[in-house]
């Protein structure tokens, strides 16, 4: 029997397209309330676990329990505590905002009005929600397609790089909100991002991909117990010229991350255990 605090087990996992190994043998477990981060270079597979944990690719062999149940695919029941966000946002662009929750919650027959406002309100969505969403920047969809998941008040709530898009200040509200359903309502949040930062400051666990499957699983006691064996700039700079230092570095295309003095040691440990763990895979034939 599945223990009761395991939101999401599989079991084996295997998805090919035509003669081309996207998954084998992918086994992870995560439990209530739990934030998982998942890292890998593209084309390892991110995406296509994401869908099938979702109901939206059918694998080929193995076994998905959500909450214990084994989730079929084509069962939309077996899907009813899950849902998420996957790549490009979705959504009917010659209807509003609000009537996009407002279906996509009837979706899953929980359509709670003070809630949807609610997150109307967490998402800055107030000037645009009765506007309709083909009028809508990149960054406005973004933000509305993530009300649209967390409108059905998931168990698991499945991301794959959801900030895109964002301004710094959305993405910090964000960040705040995730971790405040993890922390009150036991959600269990599995996300992607190329952005290590924000990672490093969501995440409870660290699941690194190779081709194929699951390379190395990481919680945060262990990264934080790791050698760092890289040197990296750390700039500190005032806030008034941070503007013309984050020019420069575009300019000249240099890559940055803005990240709090206080996080910086952890968040190099886990670009270099990033690193290292990718040359590992590359050097391994699948």
């Amino acid at each position: 029997m599945s223990d009761e605090k395991n939101v999401l087990e599989l079991y084996d996992i295997c998805k090919k397209y035509k003669n081309k190994v996207i998954i084998k043998n992918l086994s992870l477990t995560l439990k209530s309330g739990e934030i998982v981060g998942v890292l890998g270079k593209n084309g390892v597979g991110k995406t296509t676990l994401f869908k099938i944990i979702l109901g939206l690719v059918k694998k080929d062999q193995g076994e998905l329990l959500i909450l214990g149940e084994q989730c079929v695919f084509g069962d939309c029941q077996a899907y009813d505590k899950v849902t998420g966000m996957i790549e490009h946002p979705c959504l009917y662009e010659w209807l509003s905002g609000y009537d996009n929750l407002i279906y996509y919650a009837s979706l899953f027959k929980r359509v709670d009005n003070n809630y949807i406002f609610e997150l109307i309100n967490r998402f800055e969505l107030q000037k645009y929600i009765y506007k309709k969403v083909h009028t809508y920047s990149m960054g406005t969809k973004q933000k509305l397609y993530f009300a649209m998941a967390l409108s059905v008040k998931p168990r698991l709530l499945v991301l794959d790089e959801p900030m895109n898009g964002m301004d710094p200040l959305m993405i910090e509200e964000a960040r705040m909100l995730l971790l405040e359903i993890a922390k009150k309502e036991k959600v269990t949040i599995l996300i992607s991002s190329h952005n290590l930062n924000e990672i490093q400051k969501l995440c409870d666990t660290y699941v690194f991909m190779s081709v194929g499957g699951v390379h190395k699983v990481v919680n945060k006691e262990e990264l934080n117990n790791c050698d760092i064996d890289e040197m990296r700039w750390n700039i500190s700079v005032h806030n008034s010229e941070r503007e013309k230092l984050i020019s420069l570095l575009q300019r000249e295309n240099i890559c940055y991350d803005i990240v709090e003095s206080k996080v910086c040691n952890h968040y190099y440990t886990l670009e270099n255990n990033f690193k290292q763990w990718q040359e590992e895979c590359e050097k391994s034939a699948f």
